[in-house]
């Protein structure tokens, strides 16, 4: 129904918790917090059971309802509702004993044994194996002297000649097997053809 002649428009309303020309839409309303009934007292009831003072209620800006408590550092969600719970618990920083190991099986036996260890950190045990693997590999000699370990008793002439051969061959330079024969090759089939050419007796053996 349109207002009658001559009277005067309603004064617009205004919040005065907002500024004037900005009234109150759906995003400003204010929602008001229902709390249930009983839960104030059981809060408070809990928290003094606990060993704890109830802070004071946190207003929000704008808004029509408050918080129970102010989260701060290191607030624990369950220690207000729950004094049995425990803060949470730092990660562990590393075993029991505090020291990392690397074992190794043996070749023959094969039993484990301690290749490497740090108390630091697992990356920390994997350097020092693999530093003590290179010193390793570096003090083993490359080319291993068989006469150090096998004998040439009780085996033929043509035994000991391959043996010999094979000692020979496993120098930088191939030598040859024969006693008092002085000739060194770099190749090994340079040394079949000496042996083919010099040395006919033991060529076919």
């Amino acid at each position: 129904m349109p207002p009658p002649p001559g009277a005067r428009p309603p004064a617009a309303h205004i919040d005065p918790r907002y500024p004037a020309g900005h009234p109150p839409g759906p995003q400003n309303r204010a929602v008001p917090y229902i709390m249930p009934p009983g839960a104030a007292h059981a809060y408070q009831q809990q928290a003094a059971t606990s060993g704890q003072r109830s802070p004071a209620p946190q207003q929000l800006p704008g808004r029509g309802y408050s918080l129970p408590h102010q989260a701060t550092a290191g607030y624990h969600p369950h220690s207000a509702t729950n004094p049995y719970a425990a803060p949470y618990a730092p990660a562990p920083t590393g075993p029991a004993n505090g020291e990392y190991i690397i074992l190794r099986p043996q070749v023959r036996s094969g039993s484990l044994q301690v290749a490497a260890s740090s108390n630091r950190s697992l990356d920390s045990a994997m350097a020092a194996y693999r530093a003590h693997e290179v010193q390793r590999a570096r003090e083993q000699p490359r080319f291993e002297d068989l006469s150090e370990h096998e004998s040439d008793e009780g085996r033929t002439e043509a035994e000991i000649i391959a043996v010999r051969m094979a000692r020979a061959s496993s120098t930088p330079m191939f030598a040859c097997p024969v006693h008092q024969c002085d000739k060194r090759y770099t190749f090994a089939s340079n040394l079949r053809r000496h042996i083919r050419t010099a040395h006919p007796e033991i060529a076919g053996r």
